[in-house]
C-alpha cells in the first residue's frame, strides 16, 4: 500500500494518502491543517476557505468516496487509493473499508464491475493457502491483471516466508501462490498471452526477472532492472549498460550496449536510460550518447534499428529543439514521449507520437488550448501515459489570468485532438457540494487510460460542508 508521501506535481506539493498499512479514516486537512510527511515543509495553520469552483463540472462515475456506501456490500468507505481499469469496464483499486453492524475495518483489494457493484478481492487477515498457516499481512496494490484475475504481492504474517506472489480471480477466490520471498519484494509483474507470469524480484543481492508457469519457473535475466516491458511474448529489459530482448524461454538477443554505435548518429552509447517494447512488438531503447551535443536518443527497432528523436534535433511541429526526453508509461502500438524544449518561446514543452513506421509527430504543446475551455496549458512531459488505439492521457496547467493556475487532465487521440477529462476547481457531478481540489498522487501513476477511451484518475474532493477537508476518491469517465 501507499504510504505518506510528497510528489511534485508543476510545482505543487501534494501528498500521496496513506493506504492500508495506516487505516487512518482522517481526510486530508482535517480541522484546517495538512498533514506533511518528515522533511516537508511546514504545513497552512489557518482553516482552508471553501474553494469556489470556476471551470466547468465533470461528469463521471465516483467510486470510493469516503462515508459513502460500498455498493454490494455491508460498509461504507473510509479511504481509497490507486486503482486501474479492467478490460470489462471494471475498476480494481485499494481501499478502507467499514463493516455496517461490527463497525470494524477492512483493509484490502476491492474490484467495481461495469454496473457499480463491488466485491473482495484480497483482504488484510485473509487465510494464505500454502503459507504455512499464515495469513494477509499487507495487500499491495495488483502488479498485473487481466479480465479474470490479477497478480498481487502480499506480506504475509504468521508464516513460513515474508512475501508471497499470489493469483487471484477477480470473483475473490482462493489465491493461488506463485512464489515467496524472504528480505526481498516482487515488482512491475505482466500476464503474457500463453498466462506466463512475468515479474521482477528484489532483494539485497539484485533484481531477477522471471517467468512463472505451471510447470516451472525460467530465469531470464539475473541482473537487471526492475522496469520491464512484454507485448506478452516477449520481453524488452536493461541493467543500465545493455538493452535486451528477451524471449520466454530465456533466449536473448542484445539490442543496444555501452560503447555500442547510436543508430542514425555518429556517437556512442554511455548507458541506458529505459527500454520497453511497443504492444505490437517492436523495441525501443532510450539510449544515453556521449555527444554532448546530442546527449540523448530514442531508438526503434523495427526490425532494423531506425533514430525517432534525440537531444539538440529539431522538435516536429515547434521552432525549438528536444532538450529533454521522457517516454511515457503504459503499452501502445506507437512510440510516444514527452519532450522538454529549447528555442520556442510558446512550446516550451511537447507530447510527441511515432506511429508503426512513421517519424515523430507532436500531439500536444504548451501554448495550446485546454480541451473545450478554450484556455491555453503548460503541457506536462513526464505526467504522460500512453495506451492502445492511439490515445494518450497527460496532465496540464491551465492557464486563466482570473486565477491561481488550474491541473487538469486530458486525452488526446488522432481523430480527436486534445479532450478535457477533468481538472480542479470543477464540481464533480453525482457528489452533492462536491469540487475537485488536488490530486494526491503523481499523476504518471494516478491516471489510467483503456484502449477504448475510458479513463480513471486518483483526486481529492473538497466538499462544502467540511472546507479544508480532502477526500480521497476515483473518477471513471466513458
Amino acid at each position: 500500500m501507499k504510504h505518506a508521501a510528497i510528489v511534485a506535481v508543476f510545482g505543487f506539493a501534494v501528498i500521496a494518502a496513506p493506504g492500508c498499512s495506516s487505516g487512518s479514516e482522517a481526510p486530508t486537512g482535517t480541522g484546517g491543517q495538512t498533514p506533511t510527511a518528515p522533511g516537508s515543509p511546514s504545513a497552512p495553520t489557518a482553516p482552508t476557505p471553501p474553494a469556489t469552483p470556476h471551470l466547468p463540472s465533470i461528469t463521471g462515475d465516483v467510486i470510493g468516496m469516503p462515508g459513502t456506501p460500498v455498493p454490494g456490500l455491508a460498509a461504507h468507505y473510509v479511504t481509497t487509493g490507486l486503482g486501474w481499469l479492467g478490460s470489462d469496464d471494471d475498476v480494481v483499486f485499494d481501499a478502507v473499508i467499514r463493516w455496517v453492524g461490527t463497525n470494524e475495518l477492512g483493509c484490502g483489494i476491492l474490484r467495481s464491475d461495469r454496473d457499480g457493484l463491488v466485491n473482495l478481492v484480497l483482504m488484510q487477515e485473509q487465510t494464505l493457502p500454502d503459507s504455512g498457516g499464515g495469513h494477509v499481512k499487507h495487500p499491495a496494490l495488483p502488479v498485473a491483471g487481466n479480465s479474470q484475475s490479477v497478480v498481487i504481492s502480499v506480506g504475509v504474517e504468521g508464516g513460513s516466508f515474508e512475501r508471497g506472489l499470489y493469483r487471484v480471480d477477480l470473483d475473490g477466490r482462493s489465491p493461488v501462490l506463485l512464489a515467496i520471498e524472504d528480505g526481498g519484494s516482487f515488482t512491475n509483474a505482466v500476464i503474457a498471452d500463453d498466462d506466463t507470469v512475468l515479474v521482477a524480484r528484489t532483494d539485497p543481492a539484485g533484481t531477477t526477472l522471471l517467468a512463472i508457469r505451471d510447470d516451472g519457473t525460467t530465469t531470464l535475466c539475473d541482473a537487471c532492472r526492475r522496469e520491464f516491458a512484454t507485448d506478452g511474448a516477449v520481453v524488452v529489459a536493461h541493467d543500465g549498460l545493455t538493452a535486451w530482448r528477451i524471449e520466454l524461454d530465456g533466449t536473448r538477443e542484445q539490442l543496444l550496449s555501452e560503447g555500442g554505435p547510436v543508430p542514425g548518429m555518429a556517437a556512442s552509447v554511455e548507458s541506458i536510460a529505459a527500454a520497453w517494447i511497443t504492444a505490437d512488438g517492436v523495441p525501443v531503447v532510450h539510449a544515453r550518447t556521449d555527444d554532448p551535443e546530442r546527449p540523448d536518443a530514442i531508438v526503434r527497432f523495427d526490425p532494423d534499428p531506425e533514430l525517432i528523436a534525440a537531444c539538440g534535433d529539431l522538435a516536429p511541429g515547434s521552432d525549438g529543439t528536444y532538450l529533454e526526453l521522457h517516454p511515457a508509461a503504459g503499452s501502445s502500438d506507437d512510440v510516444v514521449f514527452g519532450a522538454l524544449l529549447e528555442g520556442d518561446d510558446v512550446r516550451t514543452t511537447a507530447i510527441f507520437c511515432a506511429r508503426p513506421g512513421q517519424p515523430a509527430e507532436m500531439l500536444a504543446a504548451t501554448g495550446d488550448p485546454a480541451g473545450d475551455l478554450g484556455l491555453p496549458m503548460a503541457v506536462s512531459y513526464s505526467e504522460v501515459v500512453a495506451t492502445g488505439g492511439g490515445g494518450v492521457i497527460f496532465a496540464g496547467v491551465i492557464r486563466d489570468p482570473t486565477r491561481s493556475h488550474e491541473i487538469g487532465v486530458f486525452t488526446v487521440t488522432p481523430a480527436q485532438g486534445v479532450e478535457r477529462r477533468l481538472t480542479t476547481s470543477a464540481r464533480v457531478t453525482g457528489i452533492d457540494g462536491g469540487t475537485v481540489t488536488k490530486f494526491l498522487y503523481g499523476l504518471r501513476e494516478g491516471m489510467d487510460l483503456a484502449d477504448d477511451g475510458r479513463t480513471l484518475v486518483h483526486v481529492g474532493i473538497e466538499l462544502d460542508r467540511q472546507p479544508g477537508a480532502t477526500y480521497g476518491a476515483l473518477i471513471r469517465s466513458r
